[in-house]
């Protein structure tokens, strides 16, 4: 049990009291990030969640209070080969680096401390015995942190993975919530007296779209195969559905080979989402990403794709 003074012991209070009230990811970081730079005086912090493969970081939140007007920082990062907060997730441990010496001995390979000066800090979210991210701190000067600071963001970092499992099971629940509506939503429409085809097309569209994002395109796969032709959209926007109507009626197949994203679906018969930022057709800044989910005849051939687009401007 790491020990503290009982003003330290305060801080730890009213993080915890903070946490409590975080109900997001994000929300959980900017307690972590906000509070710990308060408490230990430093200028600039993030949280950020390790990817699956353990090669990039994804942030979470992240603050430095010398330059607030500068842009968000990217969402998705490699993780450094050699850094205070990659030292923090290969030993599973705590890193603190509050001299230039002991940049030197770290890091003998980087830029002179002098180029970087302060001092870093940087302790892992531990899941049991297994990282899952880290909490980092920046300092503008070198400055020794005294135990109770460094026993104090130790604590932080152990609540901090706390409050990020309770948000993760707060948001399971809400998902599992809302993937029922949808269902019984559905049951409803596909269920309803003298339904046609095109209205259960419709039905899937709108109920897809809603889940998924802005808007959704249903599309069948022709007799002959060679082509995925759109059946049915719904947009959440209506000038978005006016521009979909305009876009796809009276084009079967829009004589173009269907996108990768659409060929990777049908030959997998699973979900296949792509990015912005992977997709080269889409405009910046018009269209955040799009998931194809095929769907299945009774020979396990896919018939059908539903492909569910965010269409939003920023």
């Amino acid at each position: 049990m790491l020990e503290v003074s009982s003003t330290w012991t305060e801080k730890l209070l009213t993080v915890a009291s903070a946490f409590s009230r975080a109900r997001t990811a994000r929300e959980v970081g900017q307690v972590a990030v906000s509070l710990g730079i308060e408490a230990l005086g430093a200028t600039s912090g993030a949280l950020a969640l390790v990817s699956s493969g353990g090669k990039r970081v994804n942030i979470v939140a992240a603050s430095d209070l010398e330059r607030p007007e500068q842009e968000p920082c990217a969402q998705s990062l490699p993780l450094p080969d050699r850094s205070v907060a990659s030292d923090a997730i290969r030993q599973a441990a705590a890193v603190f680096v509050d001299s230039p010496e002991e940049h030197r001995r770290r890091y003998p390979l980087l830029a002179d401390p002098a180029d970087r000066e302060g001092t870093r800090v940087a302790v892992p979210l531990l899941a049991g015995e297994h990282p899952i991210g880290f909490l980092v701190f920046g300092f503008t000067t070198w400055v020794s942190l005294p135990e109770g600071a460094r026993s104090f963001v130790q604590a932080l970092a152990s609540l901090g993975t706390q409050a990020l499992d309770r948000a993760r099971l707060l948001d399971a629940e809400q998902r599992a919530r809302r993937r029922l509506k949808i269902l019984t939503d559905a049951a409803e429409a596909f269920n309803a007296p003298a339904t046609s085809v095109r209205a259960v097309f419709e039905a899937v569209t709108r109920q897809v779209g809603i889940a998924m994002g802005d808007g959704c395109i249903l599309r069948l796969v022709s007799p002959d195969g060679a082509w995925l032709e759109p059946k049915a959209w719904w947009a959440a926007l209506a000038d978005r559905h006016e521009a979909l109507s305009h876009a796809l009626a009276g084009t079967p197949s829009a004589k173009a080979s269907p996108p990768r994203s659409s060929a990777r679906a049908r030959r997998s018969s699973s979900p296949s989402w792509t990015s912005r930022n992977a997709s080269a057709r889409c405009r910046r800044g018009t269209r955040r990403g799009s998931s194809v989910m095929p769907s299945t005849a009774s020979s396990r051939r896919p018939c059908s794709s539903r492909d569910a687009s965010s269409a939003r401007s920023r």
